[in-house]
């Protein structure tokens, strides 16, 4: 399955060209991120770029699911339903900022797996805390996910005194290191300007199409069942297991916070939650015992995946 995942995500970019209007990445942007950088001056080039990003965190999502057993069966499933739901909401993002952003969270989440299983050692927390910090820096609206850092750590083992200083180093870090580029490129004193003006630049979420307006209830009415069917296996899990799958769900909430906390776009906020949902439904898959309830839930996830093709 590993290696039909690359023709699946280029399948699901081409016909996001003729059916959905995707438009890949080719052009510098600055307004909505807080380091400009360019991009591929081709279509192909962003096409290609856009497509390497996915697949990566395919694959990553496929490596620590396996490595740290939060399922319970190794697998490709997170990766496939990665593939399917990211890939068609990814090519609805207005800059390629956003999918950084979630390349680096998911980064992050991987190395809060590692924390999650090694008690005794503080380097991943100081690496969960440098990601998450500089994927709040590439997207500043996201920096609600700070107070996510410091809960999640006290349910998943690690809120020792030595532990949240780690998780503080790991997040000044980065700030130091952006603190330093602005002294050296005389910039220091915007940056705090820069940085509330893009917290506060763009539009609010309003009313939303009748096409996402199914796909927010069929994939909510999913993780529903998913998270109940953890809590229900609460008794059974293993403790590291039952520590990454909660890691994955406070995720979730927390998300929730942020479209109505700072004025941020709707595929955006729901491409981030494509992160912690294909582990969720991949546990519910994979550990459901009525079948057939698995049956209609994967078919009806199949249309919320297809449900800008058949109401575009």
């Amino acid at each position: 399955m590993l290696f039909v995942l690359p023709f699946m995500v280029m399948a699901i970019l081409f016909s996001g060209i003729w059916f959905v209007d995707f438009q890949p990445f080719s052009a510098t942007v600055q307004e909505d991120a807080f380091i400009a950088f360019s991009l591929p001056a081709s279509e192909w080039g962003g096409m290609l770029l856009f497509g390497f990003l996915l697949l990566c965190m395919a694959y990553l999502i496929f490596f620590f699911t396996n490595r740290y057993k939060l399922l319970d069966q190794q697998t490709t499933l997170p990766a496939l339903l990665f593939v399917l739901l990211g890939s068609v909401v990814a090519i609805h993002l207005s800059d390629i900022y956003w999918l950084l952003s979630a390349f680096l969270i998911m980064m992050a989440l991987a190395r809060l797996q590692t924390a999650i299983n090694h008690l005794y050692v503080n380097a991943p927390l100081f690496d969960f805390g440098a990601l998450l910090m500089c994927a709040i820096i590439v997207c500043p609206k996201l920096s609600f996910l700070l107070l996510w850092a410091v809960a999640v750590l006290i349910f998943s083992g690690r809120s020792t005194f030595r532990d949240f200083a780690a998780l503080l180093v790991g997040l000044l870090f980065p700030v130091g290191l952006l603190a330093f580029w602005g002294y050296w490129t005389d910039t220091l004193d915007t940056l705090p300007e820069r940085y509330f003006r893009l917290l506060w630049n763009g539009e609010w979420l309003d009313a939303l199409p009748a096409s996402e307006c199914i796909r927010l209830a069929i994939l909510g009415t999913f993780l529903l069942f998913a998270v109940l069917l953890i809590f229900s296996r609460y008794a059974v899990l293993v403790v590291n297991q039952r520590r990454g799958l909660f890691s994955f769900i406070s995720f979730s909430l927390f998300l929730l916070f942020i479209p109505v906390l700072f004025p941020v776009g709707y595929y955006e906020v729901l491409f981030l939650f494509t992160l912690p949902l294909s582990v969720l439904y991949a546990h519910y898959f994979i550990t459901n015992r009525l079948f057939w309830l698995g049956d209609v839930f994967f078919l009806l996830f199949l249309l919320a995946c297809a449900i800008d093709y058949i109401m575009p």
